[in-house]
């Protein structure tokens, strides 16, 4: 399954407050799914299969970590942060932020 596919999200007092640690909110990370995220494949011995990369409706770029459960077509959230310079030049510059476009 690709992560594009889940149907539900997964979530716990952990990765909530692990998300809470880097200033997001449980409700930004699902923003970025909805809002059309694009999917690199985490680093290899990383926590997490996909990096989920995209725009909050306010248009905060953020990278979170999933982990993809395709026998229950559901993704955990990990972690996250605000998405770095590189990552917003190698996954996100063909994208218009919320902010530049009506979305």
């Amino acid at each position: 399954m690709h992560p594009r596919d889940a149907e539900a999200f997964e979530w716990d007092d952990a990765s909530t407050r692990e998300l809470a640690a880097h200033g997001i909110a449980q409700w930004e990370a699902e923003q970025v799914f909805w809002n059309g995220a694009v999917w690199p494949k985490n680093k290899r011995g990383r926590s997490g299969d996909r990096k989920m990369i995209g725009y909050t409706d306010a248009g905060r770029a953020l990278t979170i970590i999933v982990v993809v459960k395709s026998h229950v077509r559901t993704l955990r959230f990990i972690t996250g942060w605000g998405c770095t310079d590189s990552e917003r030049t190698r996954y996100l510059s063909k994208f218009p932020s919320s902010e530049d476009s009506d979305r």
